[in-house]
This record gives C-alpha cells, sequence and structure tokens, in this order.
C-alpha cells in the first residue's frame, strides 16, 4: 500500500544500499562492538587475543579503578610486554602501572618503589596515599606490578597452594593446619602443570625479565631520569637496573641489599648469621640452639595454638604449630621486626611451651603471606640461583631460616640458565645508599658491606635496633633514605643513626 508514497529524498544508489540479508549481521556486530566496550573485564579480551600480535613494549593510559588514596593527577595504565625475552612463551605480559605527580617545587626525577618480594604485589589495592611511603615527601612515585603478582596477567595464583598455606576462614575463624612437605610439594608439582597447560613459560618470570621491564617502563612513560627506592627482593631488581639502565638513575636507595652474584641459598646460610651469635648472655644458651629444641618436639607432636587478633585481621585463628610454621615464625620476628631481644623472648617462651608472644609474627607473616601470588614467587626466587636443600634432606634452622618454605621446592620449577653477565658483580658510579639490619638472616650486613665495596659512591648504613626494635627500625630508615635522596653525594646522618638509632 505504499508503492505510490512519494519518497523524501532521491533513492540511494544500489551499490551504496544495505541489503536485507546483511542487515542482521551489521546489527550483530553493532550489538557485540557495544557489549565489549560495556563490558567490565573487556581489557581481557585485548590482552588475551590481540596484545600477542601487536608490537611491544606499549603502554595504554586508563583510569585508575577508584584505587583509595590517590591524589588528582595520578596516571593510571597497563605496559605490555613480552613474556619471554629469549623467544618463545603466549607473546605478552601486562604490567600495572601507577604514576603520582610530583608535588610543586619538589625534586623533577620520579621515585621507583621496588617492594620486597619476591611473589608480592606492588599496587596495593588498599590504598596509595603518600602515608604509605614515608620517605617520599612531596616527589613523584612510580609503582608497577611484578610480572605473575596480583593485578598482573596472568597472574599466576596457586589457589589450593596458597588455601594450604592460610587455611579456611570460617565465619570470624580461620584455621591453619600443618602442611607436610610432601603435601606441599604435590601442590606445587600440580600448580606448575596447570599453568604450563595454560602456555605460560613459568622460566620467564624472573629477574632478568623483570629488570628488561622496568628499562621498557621508563622509556614507555617518557622518564629521562628517576631515583630507586628497593627493599628485600626488590633490592636484587634495583641492582640489575644499575647495570642495564644505569644512566637513567639519579641515586638508589636499597634496604636489605641482596647481591646477584652472593649465594642466596641453604650453603651460604652460616654467613648470614655472623652478627647473630647467641641470645642475650641472661639466658644462659644459644639461641640456635633453644630453636633447634622446640624444633623436634613440635616435629614429634605438634602444638594446636589459638591466637585471637583484634587488630588487623580481626579474627580468631587456629592454628597446628609445627616446625616449619615455627621457623616461618622465627624467620618473619628476626627479618621483619628487627629485634634479637624479642626474638630471644619468645625463643625461650617456646622451648617452656608458652605460644602467646608469636601472635605479632604470626600475623606480620600472615600479611605478607596474604600478599604474595605462590607461582610468581617460585619463579622469582627461583630463577635467581636460589640452592635450595636436596630433596628428602632433613632442613636444619640455619637452612630453613635462609631458604623460606615455598622456596624449598625450586627442584620443581621451570628454570632456565641464567646470562652469566646478570649473575656477575654490579659495579656503578650512581650514588647508593645501603641500608641493612644487624639481625637480618636472609640480607646480612656482611652482604651490604661486600656491595658497598663495588660502588664508588656506596655508602653502608647498619640500623642495629636494640630493644626498641621494629619502632626504632621503622623511624630511622625512612629519614635515612629520604636524606640521601637530598643529597646523594654524601652519607645521610638523620639524629636517629647518631642516637643509635
Amino acid at each position: 500500500m505504499f508503492r505510490n508514497f512519494p519518497a523524501a529524498t532521491p533513492p540511494m544508489p544500489r551499490s551504496r544500499q544495505i541489503r536485507p540479508r546483511f542487515l542482521p549481521v551489521a546489527v550483530t556486530l553493532v550489538l557485540a562492538a557495544v557489549a565489549v566496550l560495556a563490558w567490565p573485564n573487556r581489557w581481557a579480551l585485548f590482552d588475551r587475543w590481540v596484545a600477542p600480535h601487536l608490537d611491544k613494549p606499549f603502554f595504554v593510559e586508563g583510569d585508575c579503578g577508584g584505587l583509595p588514596g590517590l591524589e588528582s593527577g595520578a596516571v593510571c595504565g597497563r605496559l605490555y610486554v613480552d613474556e619471554s625475552r629469549r623467544g618463545g612463551g603466549r607473546g605478552a605480559v601486562v604490567l600495572p602501572v601507577v604514576r603520582i605527580a610530583a608535588a610543586a617545587g619538589a625534586p623533577p626525577e620520579p621515585v621507583l618503589y621496588l617492594g620486597p618480594g619476591p611473589g608480592r604485589r606492588a599496587i596495593d589495592p588498599g590504598g596509595l596515599d603518600r602515608q604509605r611511603f614515608p620517605w617520599l615527601g612531596g616527589r613523584g612515585l612510580v609503582l608497577v606490578e611484578p610480572r605473575g603478582t596480583g593485578g598482573a596477567w596472568p597472574s599466576l595464583a596457586c589457589p589450593d597452594l596458597r588455601r594450604a598455606l592460610l587455611g579456611e576462614v570460617d565465619g570470624g575463624r580461620q584455621t591453619l593446619r600443618a602442611v607436610s612437605h610432601g603435601e606441599l610439594a604435590d601442590l606445587v608439582a600440580a600448580c606448575r602443570d596447570r599453568l604450563a597447560a595454560a602456555g605460560v613459560d613459568l622460566a620467564a618470570y624472573g629477574r632478568e625479565e623483570g629488570v628488561a621491564d622496568l628499562v621498557d617502563l621508563r622509556r614507555a612513560l617518557g622518564i629521562a631520569r628517576w631515583d630507586l627506592v628497593a627493599d628485600g627482593a626488590g633490592t636484587a631488581l634495583a641492582l640489575g637496573l644499575l647495570r642495564a639502565d644505569g644512566g637513567a638513575v639519579r641515586a638508589a636507595a636499597l634496604d636489605g641489599v641482596r647481591p646477584p652474584h652472593l649465594d642466596y641459598g641453604a650453603d651460604g646460610a652460616a654467613a648470614r648469621f655472623a652478627a647473630v651469635t647467641g641470645c642475650v648472655n641472661g639466658f644462659g644458651e644459644d639461641w640456635r640452639a633453644m630453636a633447634e629444641k622446640t624444633r623436634r618436639r613440635l616435629a614429634g607432636t605438634p602444638e594446636r595454638v589459638v591466637w585471637t587478633d583484634t587488630f588487623l585481621f580481626k579474627r580468631t585463628f587456629a592454628v597446628t604449630l609445627g616446625p616449619d610454621m615455627f621457623t616461618d615464625l622465627v624467620r618473619t620476628a628476626l627479618t621483619r621486626m628487627g629485634d634479637k631481644h624479642y626474638v630471644c623472648e619468645i625463643l625461650v617462651k617456646a622451648a617452656e611451651e608458652v605460644y602467646d608472644d608469636l601472635l605479632a609474627p604470626f600475623l606480620v607473616w600472615m600479611r605478607d603471606r596474604d600478599a604474595a601470588t605462590a607461582a610468581a614467587e617460585l619463579s622469582a626466587a627461583c630463577g635467581d640461583g636460589l640452592v635450595p636443600p636436596p630433596a628428602g634432606v632433613p632442613v636444619g634452622l640455619l637452612a630453613a631460616l635462609a631458604v623460606p618454605r615455598l622456596q624449598r621446592f625450586c627442584d620443581l620449577w621451570p628454570r632456565r640458565a641464567s646470562d652469566p653477565a646478570a649473575l656477575a658483580p654490579v659495579r656503578s658510579a650512581v650514588p647508593v645508599l645501603l641500608l641493612s639490619d644487624t639481625f637480618d638472616p636472609t640480607a646480612p650486613p656482611l652482604w651490604a658491606e661486600h656491595q658497598a665495596t663495588l660502588l664508588s659512591r656506596g655508602f653502608h648504613v647498619a640500623l642495629a635496633a636494640g630493644r626498641a626494635g621494629a619502632a626504632a627500625r621503622k623511624r630511622c630508615a625512612p629519614l635515612a633514605i629520604a636524606a640521601f635522596l637530598d643529597d646523594p653525594q654524601r652519607r645521610p646522618a638523620p639524629d636517629c643513626l647518631k642516637s643509635g638509632n
């Protein structure tokens, strides 16, 4: 009935008409495009199917996803790099990046912060305000997720292994049981096989690739020069960056330095304790002997301990305390709380089968373990030349403290031969501050002293925490770092160092 209805416009040429049979296809494509753009996880499609076929590295700026504490003007984005620097692999690794702008009048060089790791994320979803970095002042800040961790893609998570280590939460109670060496070995192997079947090159997540990622990051962000602040395992990355891209580093502050050319494994464990030769004299017994005695008792009869935390996690923990967990807590007290006197006290009480004072190191251990991605930790640590004790051989206290429990399974994890140049001593003319703790078995002062001799402008400061322990260290280290960044040509001399921190 519309045949003779006058046309409002001249008819479209036949070649430009959309034929009815193509209309459903066109509508479908439009709807698919709208759905992809509206889908919260749309980046997952790009990461998996598009990024591997593009030339890398490249940086894509995006929104900050509601990260609390970010200042206005902060820039968030994603750095795309090759998974394997030696060819092969899935093709693309995606690293979330946050850059916080400097305040007015602050130095122009931003600070790249490299956290303790290995396997721990750098961008805390709980917030990124400046108070989390007490040495920062008004300087700009750059954070990048290490490959394989939390927000990076692919994420090298091992859910079953995580549940075995951290237990289950039921209401307000978290239950942790003792896990045997054999059970952990099976879980590590299962995680390895699952990730390998998904196409992940697990040998491409070590320090060498991490250093190359940081060089790509600086270039992608257009940063001419920056400062480095690194902690724990992050210091190995910082030293690698000094070697690979030192001309772009103005100054570096390394807390708990781990030089890549030194032995990290059980063979070098005794050297780590050169400064911790005994306990407080009044106890009348060597602290290692006390710890071994407790470990042997717990190996025969694990202790059931219930702790209620009203501060950090706000829940009750029911823990089956075996020798491995006990060793983890002693290591945490030594390395993360920094007070030998406190360690001695908990060792004496544990020898008396009183475990209440272990709650504090337990909560620190839980926080660290909760933030770690197990497979990323294994790839990073095992690729760093860690020497684990042979499988099936009982691990003595020194070796157990030196090599964390999960890292004893490096013989099950894919590794490739390291480039000899990457394991050579790092020499540099860049001003470097090296901080160490007298009682830290994972990064003893001896290592920092040795590394300082290889740096023409290296300054080693040993923080010997006494009864004040962690509080004194927490106060003094940021002051020393901030003073050094202000004037990297001189050894920092804040008042806390003059008073024995």
